[in-house]
């Protein structure tokens, strides 16, 4: 947690209550992996305004990667932008 946003978190989501070195390790690397597709979505949108095929496919990997890692409300607006073509990812 630390190495991917820049702090210590204590609290019981980010507590690793039962899991091994290796499960801990596993979602250290998931949330460094939508850390670095979340700051590639803004290039994947064409003059028209539409959303492009890779754009579309960062996004569904990003939302995948969430429900891995227990994040079902971010994987929900995910896939909702997706389904809808929009751009505004706020």
């Amino acid at each position: 947690m630390e190495r991917v946003f820049g702090f210590e978190c204590g609290c019981d989501a980010c507590e690793s209550y039962g899991q091994s070195l290796e499960e801990t390790e596993e979602s250290e690397r998931r949330l460094m992996k939508l850390r670095r597709l979340k700051e590639r979505i803004g290039g994947f949108i064409e003059p028209s305004g539409r959303m492009t095929d890779g754009r579309k496919q960062v996004l569904q990997t990003m939302s995948l990667l969430s429900r891995e890692e227990g994040l079902f409300e971010t994987a929900q607006r995910l896939e909702a932008v997706v389904e809808q073509n929009r751009i505004d990812f706020s």
